[in-house]
């Protein structure tokens, strides 16, 4: 029988299923013994746990949850927990059999030299990288918890015991090793010294705690001394809160400074001062591992006159690289520019996970401006949140974030809010999933205040409302009045002191350079205009509103306590990138001062007609570099009608092939969106012209004016006729699903009828040649795909099979055709005895924004940059711009 008081068992005693072969070691956690497991015949290492630490019942099954946890990790860095029990009382754990020596033996032997270092550094990252990502943190990481086995491999051991020694209220001011406070000196400084500030400190702890650590851990293994060792407990925990080591390039010079660097990044007092993700930790160690010899200096076994001379340049580049990015890195933290310096960087994003602009925003700075989360579009042309630490080179991706658009950040920065799936989600940084907050079809701007509260625009046509960030039903904060010409309030910030926001209202006329921006008390609802002209707004602690007007940032001075404006609005960014029509621009500000943006596209301001045939081949239509966007093909093919002019002043023209001619058909406003009548004889188009966004009609003779065929406020706008033209789809944005399909009989006095309406956005609506059937995309998966069903009935078939937009009948009805990223794709369509689509093939991959197909089915008309070989704007990273403006506004 085994006594827990002993805790000393001889060869032979039986701990469950398990037989006591031979001791292996004992500590402050328990004892530990090689065993042999009976019912499958392998050895294993049982430890044994003192009953101190598991009286408490709750705290011994939150750490048994914990360790099965750990134990589906399965990653071969991590020590696998086999099975978790209790034998006469006594609990245990039965774990993978390692044999070789811990970290802290090989220390004994003084420091290590960078490879070897690195040899077991990397490995302990990536097992702690794995954990992390997985929400579960180590806590007591030590020298003694990471083994290296006589055949070269490493184990972190341990995952989970460190909850169990925290109590029970998650106050973790006396640590994993301080169960038994003693000040005699040398007795618990081998754990003691490897903690955190936090930890130290009793604060909460995350994932950067463990970075703490293995931080403490690295310096110990390239110096042979202890980061933070004193006489007693109490004196070494002041010093890991108050003073820093000795530096490593004084003890060991040997160690390149790019790894110096990361261990001085591990060992900042202040969490945020390490790395956002153990991920990237992870990848810059190993970035060392690889390119060690460059980086000190040494000579490859191959010698300079052999060695392939492109191999060698890639690695002296990514060698230059990677200690660019810790230079940056030391820099940002340790050399801030002073408040006057003004300095410009390009921001590139890596073209595998590319930056999207869309209609939409996609990127946010951290209130610290240190950080930068945007939506990148995946290889299978999913969106995606990635982060980007600004003194990084490489981002990392946040999982469970698909479908991603608009990101902000809460104020201390540790969570990131974004829509998606018509939720308002946020999720946190130190890792886990996803928490949806509340319904938003389709976020239009949203602020994350100092006391919770999350002001948000949950639609295009939608008040401001306002939710807790711990989630609920939202609230309405305020009321659209369309006598005042409010059909939208939307791209909210809360002003500092949380009670007060900044909003954009308008009439949705498609042209928010006339758009207001008010202020609301968020206490008693108050509100009144501030600008009129602009959207956008954001407000600087240089005492400014930045605001967005026709391509343009304007600042104007600003009280903040007074909430009221005290000088003249002055342009301070031209050709900024953005989309117009819903009001924002591509850019965002810190509260630190910094700015990103990306500044007009070069590629978007001149773009041609072309003729592609079913491989890509190409044939130029016209010379004219018309600004286009938006194109219908005349039913008997011999013309095209296009949206051409500026996101604030668009018009309809028409192009005659046969003539080579051009014709304007519109004029005034924003006209854009033109579809022909199955005749050929009249064309429908989207306009602002008396205000807010209506279906107009015209002749394309133009023998008589536009004509407006509804008189709504959700925006319709037409999409495609039915054979005889006497029926209209059309697309609009009802306040309570975003993006619908309709219908509307062109009959005299008919109402448009819903006909898909769902928290989804449904668009790009096109009927088949013979009206029977309905092609759309929509989002409900959280990625666009196409769909086709009845035009009056249920049912429906999926289309793509890896994200689609824009889709089109070819004009025999057997045949469907849509993009996919660059992509053109087709599918064949069987409509009897029973809708049926093949699977889609790739027909030719070339950049276009537009797209209508022959009426011979053979080619494709497709708007294209002219420029293309034009690279893309990149991000602008702007630091001290607050000051800037501050400086500006007094004359400097």
């Amino acid at each position: 029988d085994l006594e827990q008081t002993s805790m000393t068992l001889p060869a032979g005693a039986r701990l469950g299923p398990y037989e006591i072969l031979s001791p292996l070691g004992a500590g402050g956690m328990g004892e530990v013994y090689r065993a042999r497991d009976s019912r499958l015949g392998r050895e294993v290492a049982v430890k044994v746990l003192p009953a101190e630490l598991t009286a408490d019942k709750e705290r011994l099954h939150r750490f048994e949850q914990e360790a099965r946890a750990a134990s589906a990790l399965n990653h071969p860095n991590i020590v696998t927990v086999h099975d978790i029990g209790e034998a006469n009382s006594a609990p245990y754990i039965a774990m993978e059999l390692v044999q070789g020596k811990t970290v802290g033996e090989l220390i004994a032997g003084g420091p290590m030299a960078a490879r070897r270092l690195l040899g077991i550094a990397v490995p302990v990252s990536e097992g702690l990288a794995k954990a992390h990502a997985a929400g579960i943190v180590h806590r007591d990481l030590k020298p003694e918890n990471l083994m290296v086995t006589d055949d070269g491999h490493v184990k972190i051991l341990d995952f989970g015991l460190a909850k169990l020694v925290a109590v029970a209220d998650e106050d973790l001011s006396r640590g994993p090793t301080l169960a038994k406070p003693q000040t005699h000196p040398g007795t618990v400084l081998g754990t003691v010294g490897y903690m955190s500030p936090e930890q130290a400190a009793g604060l909460p702890l995350d994932f950067r705690s463990d970075q703490f650590s293995l931080g403490s851990i690295l310096y110990e293994m390239a110096t042979g001394k202890r980061a933070f060792e004193k006489k007693t407990t109490v004196d070494t925990l002041a010093a890991i809160l108050n003073e820093d080591p000795e530096p490593i390039a004084r003890s060991n010079p040997a160690i390149p400074a790019p790894l110096r660097w990361i261990v001085e990044r591990c060992m900042e007092k202040d969490p945020k001062g390490r790395y956002a993700a153990t991920v990237d930790l992870a990848r810059d160690l190993a970035g060392v591992r690889d390119h060690l010899s460059e980086l000190s200096g040494g000579v490859s076994a191959v010698s300079a006159e052999t060695r392939p001379r492109r191999r060698w340049i890639g690695w002296a580049l990514a060698a230059a690289a990677l200690a660019g990015s810790f230079l940056a890195g030391s820099w940002m933290r340790r050399e801030k520019p002073s408040e006057t310096e003004l300095v410009r960087l390009n921001l590139m994003i890596s073209p595998e996970e590319p930056l999207v602009l869309a209609e939409a925003k996609t990127f946010a700075l951290s209130p610290d401006g240190k950080r930068l989360a945007y939506v990148a579009r995946r290889s299978d042309n999913q969106r995606i949140l990635r982060v980007r630490p600004l003194d990084r080179l490489d981002s990392i991706a946040l999982p469970g974030t698909e479908g991603a658009f608009d990101p902000f950040f809460s104020p201390d920065g540790e969570w990131i809010a974004f829509g998606a799936q018509g939720k308002l989600k946020k999720i946190s940084l130190s890792g886990g999933q996803p928490f949806a907050i509340c319904d938003a079809t389709l976020l239009r701007g949203g602020s994350w205040g100092p006391d919770g509260t999350i002001v948000f625009a949950g639609s295009g046509t939608s008040s401001l409302m306002r939710v807790s960030d711990r989630g609920g039903a939202a609230q309405a904060l305020t009321t659209l009045d369309p006598s005042k010409g409010d059909s939208t309030h939307r791209w909210p910030e809360i002003l500092p002191g949380g009670t007060s926001a900044l909003f954009t209202s308008h009439g949705l006329s498609g042209d928010y350079a006339s758009a207001r921006i008010e202020v609301i008390s968020l206490k008693s609802g108050a509100r009144r205009v501030l600008i009129e002209g602009g959207s956008d707004a954001r407000y600087q602690p240089s005492g400014h509103i930045v605001y967005l007007r026709g391509g343009s940032l304007f600042a104007v001075p600003f009280d903040v306590r007074r909430l009221e404006i005290t000088g003249t609005p002055t342009p301070v960014l031209d050709n900024l990138s953005g989309y117009f029509a819903a009001g924002f621009g591509h850019f965002s500000i810190s509260r630190a001062g910094t700015l990103v943006y990306v500044a007009l596209d070069p590629r978007s301001t001149e773009r041609e007609l072309v003729w592609l045939d079913r491989t890509g081949g190409a044939e130029l239509v016209s010379d004219a570099k018309k600004n286009i966007g938006g194109l219908d093909l005349s039913p008997d093919g011999r013309r095209v009608a296009v949206t051409a002019g500026s996101p604030t002043s668009a018009d309809v023209w028409l192009y005659d092939f046969g003539r080579d001619s051009w014709e304007q058909m519109t004029s005034g406003g924003i006209n854009f969106v033109p579809v022909f009548t199955p005749d050929g004889k009249q064309i429908f188009f989207a306009s602002n012209r008396d205000g807010v966004i209506n279906t107009f009609r015209m002749p394309i003779d133009r023998s008589a004016p536009p004509e407006q065929v509804t008189n709504r406020q959700d925006w319709p706008f037409p999409l495609s006729f039915t054979p005889d033209g006497r029926t209209l789809l059309l697309g609009h944005s009802p306040p309570a699903t975003s993006s619908d399909l309709a219908v509307l009989s062109l009959e005299k006095g008919a109402q448009i009828e819903p006909l898909i309406a769902t928290a989804a956005q449904e668009q790009a609506g096109r009927l088949s040649p013979d009206g029977r059937w309905l092609a759309y995309q929509s989002n409900e998966s959280g990625v666009s795909e196409i769909y086709v069903r009845a035009f009056r009935g249920a049912g429906r078939v999926h289309v793509s099979n890896k994200g689609g937009i824009d889709p089109m009948w070819g004009p025999d009805g057997r045949e469907i055709f849509y993009r996919a990223g660059g992509t053109m794709m087709a599918a064949r369509i069987e409509t009897a005895p029973e809708l049926r689509v093949d699977a889609p093939k790739a027909l030719f991959e070339t950049p276009f924004l537009d797209y209508d197909v022959a009426p011979d089915g053979k080619r494709f008309l497709v708007i294209r940059a002219a420029h293309p070989d034009l690279p893309p704007s990149p991000l602008v990273v702007v630091l001290g711009w607050s000051a800037e403006l501050e400086r500006r506004s007094k004359g400097g």
